[in-house]
């Protein structure tokens, strides 16, 4: 509840300290609707603050089941990079795509999965220098997916990488002069943590490799069938009784 309030702190502060000189002083027009925007975009924040922690609660409690079904992994993935290509192309990041051919349906959540997928494609966008690439790769490695996402952004310090999966935890910014202004917004530091959630909720797990200056690899390992997961895990609950 700590980390809860002080993340939510920051957007409300701002509302009621905008609205108050609102409400007490004459603002001049345009400088009136600059502040409107801004209580609209922090009371954004605040709602997608609020969204993230209960859907990451209702992950950890078991209170979202999943809910399986044959998925396309090309088709998932098309779908999460047609979402993003508009971003990007306002950065002039290019996405290139390389998928295996032939891959094998994966039985999975469809909502989940593309949630996953999608904040690491958005956070490889984001974190990429101005007309850089990203590159996602999927193939098969026996018998898990493996979705990687390359970006050539400033990368992740070493001391960071043991926690950025934990919730709240925003790794340290590093300088690069290539991103734009107004990537300066910081997030709620709960999508990484979403991610690792569902990939373990799968059966799988999500990897980071990362180095300074030249850029990070996150790695989605997903069971193409949930049923080796599910087998696999009464086999060591019973060894572990």
């Amino acid at each position: 509840m700590a980390l809860v309030s002080h993340e939510l702190r920051t957007p409300l502060t701002a509302i009621q300290g905008i609205s108050e000189v609102l409400a007490k002083y004459e603002v001049e027009s345009k400088r009136r609707y600059e502040m409107h925007l801004a209580i609209n975009d922090e009371s954004k924040r605040l709602a997608r603050i609020i969204d993230d922690y209960l859907d990451l609660t209702r992950l950890e409690t078991g209170a979202r089941p999943l809910r399986l079904e044959p998925l396309s992994v090309t088709q998932l993935l098309d779908r999460a990079l047609l979402l993003l290509e508009p971003v990007a192309a306002q950065r002039e990041i290019r996405i290139v795509r390389n998928f295996a051919p032939d891959l094998p349906a994966l039985t999975a959540d469809a909502d989940l999965i593309a949630r996953a997928v999608t904040n690491l494609l958005a956070n490889a966008v984001k974190f990429s220098p101005l007309r850089h690439e990203v590159i996602v790769e999927a193939f098969a490695d026996g018998d898990f997916l493996r979705v990687e996402v390359k970006d050539q952004g400033c990368g992740i310090p070493p001391e960071a990488i043991p926690f950025i999966f934990e919730k709240f935890y925003r790794a340290p910014r590093l300088p690069l002069q290539s991103l734009p202004e107004d990537d300066d917004a910081p997030g709620a530091g709960m999508g990484l943590a979403f991610v690792r959630d569902i990939a373990q909720l799968h059966g799988g797990r999500v990897i980071v490799e990362s180095e300074v200056g030249i850029g990070s690899v996150f790695t989605l390992r997903l069971p193409f069938l949930q049923e080796q997961f599910e087998n696999q895990h009464v086999k060591t609950a019973c060894l572990n009784r």
